[in-house]
């Protein structure tokens, strides 16, 4: 049976969404990972894609083995932090569209690698007591099933027009080609039929497999004729099989589907299988038990700010009982959030808790999967004033350019910025009253020209900027003395990491340098990429960072 959460038409379904969770489980093990960094990708270039469904493969031989698709972005698994997805949502609804977008336009291509979970049956036999294959509300943990890589797909172009080729795409799992064939997958098996009725439905006939997008590559030899918006046209009377006018053509081709044969045992009934309802946490639990410190608290945070829209306390104390089956601490945190902290929680971990080691491969913080990419495809926000040094704006684009990273010239309002000593003028591809710093993975602040009077400067608006950039753990670096200075009048924290020394300041991803001299210069733009290179400095969430700014983090 599918089932799928109610939404009021006419406002923000709070309440509606989460009775349904409390009152179906086995939704807690989704609803973590919305809850998670992983509901907010930093960009669909750092996105994972898998499925919940399961097929098989199928060899020449016949032999089948169950199967998990796979895609990995090449750039790593990266995402936004709540306070940066309300502020880009706000400024700009079509951040991802958009950087996806720009990212194919400029040749920086996104790229994922495409793989596969196999089982056989004798390990799905191994592993069934752990969990079950063939539930689609779990997944098959890496370390047991690994994933192996079968190629590349690389997004090369972007639509010509948007409509004819993305809008009438028709996605539809009963297409299937020679080798892979379906499960026994129970929400599978519903989507066979229901994903062609609902294209049928949608794109006005059984004929939308001969939209351009939607049309085979090589040619098709079937019996299938008229029907609203039919575009081929068929030669012959004969539209069946089997015939005697055209010797039985069109024929099945033998090398075509085959559906592997597979042996089962027992009843045929109308409920929930016991292996999907007997393990209602365990996979909820073994992602929670992988979570970093950082994770853990962020997702602590979406917890708090959801519930905190819910005004029945029945209904939060009901979010934080069903959690605490997923982890004793984990209820109580959400209890605590919630306002509802009274509520009773036994102490100590649930069952759920120990089924399964932690994976490596759920958190997004292992140093795997920070190293992918490097700095590719970074896009640094560099703050201009007027009468900036041209040199520090050329030499920082040159470091990081090389490297894939991008330097976006950030002005104060729009129009052009002159630099220093009449160079040619910067015209700024954003500015502080329309880009939030959300829309940047690094900030850098250049200082105008030394004894240069400056126009108007809406200094409270630069220290906002600066100051959601260290607070959303990006990289922060200054060139000169007026931008250290301001760099200082932003944040108390961030002057305490600037006077715990050079070292120190680098390590917790701020950056700053006078850059009286070219060398000076140099020797700033190679602490920069190496922040850069980091991602996120997520020490500074941490309350060591804080207390002790000048420890080892």
């Amino acid at each position: 049976m599918l089932i799928f959460p109610p939404f009021a038409p006419h406002r923000s379904a709070h309440s509606t969404f989460w009775d349904f969770v409390v009152s179906n489980p086995e939704t807690a093990h989704h609803v973590l990972w919305q809850m998670s960094d992983r509901g907010i990708p930093r960009s669909y270039r750092t996105m994972e894609g898998f499925g919940i469904n399961t097929f098989r493969l199928v060899n020449a031989a016949g032999v089948s083995r169950l199967c998990k698709f796979h895609l990995k972005p090449s750039l790593g698994v990266h995402s936004l932090t709540w306070e940066e997805a309300q502020s880009l949502s706000g400024c700009d609804p079509d951040f991802l569209r958009r950087d996806l977008w720009d990212a194919i336009a400029s040749g920086e291509f996104p790229e994922y690698t495409l793989g596969v979970q196999l089982l056989d049956d004798a390990a799905e036999a191994k592993y069934f007591d752990v969990f079950d294959p063939l539930d689609p509300t779990t997944l098959w943990p890496e370390e047991l099933v690994p994933v192996t890589s079968l190629g590349k797909l690389v997004l090369d172009r972007n639509p010509t027009e948007f409509f004819a080729e993305t809008e009438q795409v028709a996605f539809c799992p009963a297409n299937l080609v020679p080798g892979i064939d379906v499960s026994e997958d129970p929400i599978l098996q519903g989507r066979l039929f229901s994903y062609l009725d609902t294209q049928i439905s949608r794109l006005g006939g059984p004929n939308f497999h001969e939209i351009p997008i939607n049309k085979s590559l090589g040619m098709v030899h079937n019996n299938q004729r008229g029907g609203f918006h039919r575009d081929t046209i068929g030669r012959g009377r004969v539209a069946y099989s089997r015939n005697s006018l055209r010797n039985d053509l069109p024929a099945a081709a033998p090398a075509g589907f085959v559906s592997a044969p597979v042996e089962l045992h027992g009843p045929k009934v109308r409920q929930e299988p016991a292996s999907f309802s007997g393990r209602t946490f365990a996979q909820a639990a073994l992602f929670w038990a992988s979570l970093s410190a950082v994770e853990r608290a962020h997702v602590l945070s979406a917890f708090a700010y959801e519930l905190g829209l819910v005004p029945e306390r029945q209904l939060r104390e009901r979010v934080a009982q069903l959690f605490a089956g997923v982890d004793a601490g984990l209820g109580r945190a959400i209890a605590l959030g919630a306002g509802v902290q009274s509520l009773a929680i036994a102490a100590g971990e649930s069952a759920a808790a120990a089924a399964l080691a932690p994976s490596p491969a759920l958190s997004m913080h292992t140093t795997n999967n920070l190293a992918k990419g490097g700095i590719r495809t970074m896009k640094v926000g560099v703050l201009v004033p007027a009468s900036f040094p041209e040199a520090h704006l050329k030499t920082l684009t040159a470091a990081i350019a090389c490297r894939g990273a991008t330097a976006v010239p950030v002005g104060v309002v729009e129009g052009a910025v002159e630099p220093a000593g009449g160079g040619a003028a910067v015209l700024p591809l954003r500015s502080l009253l329309t880009t939030p710093a959300a829309a940047f993975d690094a900030v850098v602040v250049l200082s105008p020209e030394y004894g240069t009077k400056l126009p108007p400067f809406p200094l409270a608006r630069a220290r906002a900027f600066v100051r959601d950039a260290f607070e959303q753990c990006k990289t922060l670096a200054s060139a000169g003395a007026w931008a250290l200075t301001l760099l200082r009048g932003t944040a108390p924290e961030i002057a305490s990491l600037l006077d715990c020394g050079t070292s120190a300041s680098d390590r917790a991803g701020v950056i700053a340098a006078l850059c009286e001299t070219s060398d000076d210069v140099d020797s700033w733009c190679d602490r920069v990429v190496a922040g850069l290179a980091v991602k996120r400095h997520w020490a500074r969430e941490l309350s060591s960072a804080t207390e002790a700014p000048c420890a080892e983090v």
